[in-house]
């Protein structure tokens, strides 16, 4: 709980709630089975975010914390920091810009390109 506390939260502060999504940061879908409560979608949650290691983030649900992860690309994401996500992020909208082409940032795109630069 103390470590939870001392991360330091999103911009905004808050992040909806999607249905079937959960909750998007960084490009990233996050997920936790608390979403699936009645009531829960739709709603403004706090957030938390371990700068370090973007792979899981942390929301306040029902007054609690819960750790949410990235749905299918957590082994990927996983240690990388959000310093790392927002350089390639940058550089995959450049290359959006430079070809023209409008091909959506998501965490597969994300993966990849963080696959491609540590080989």
């Amino acid at each position: 709980m103390f470590r939870v506390l001392t991360l330091p939260g999103s911009p905004r502060e808050t992040a909806l709630v999607y249905r079937n999504h959960g909750i998007q940061f960084h490009y990233l879908l996050y997920w936790n089975d608390v979403f699936a409560s009645p009531g829960i979608i739709g709603t403004k949650v706090k957030l938390r975010f371990d700068p370090f290691d973007i792979s899981p983030i942390y929301v306040y649900v029902h007054n609690h914390w819960v750790e949410c992860i990235t749905s299918s690309y957590y082994g990927q994401l996983h240690g990388h920091s959000e310093r790392e996500i927002m350089l390639a992020s940058a550089e995959l909208r450049e290359q959006n810009r430079e070809s023209h082409v409008r091909t959506p940032i998501d965490a597969k795109r994300l993966a990849d390109f963080l696959a491609k630069i540590e080989a």
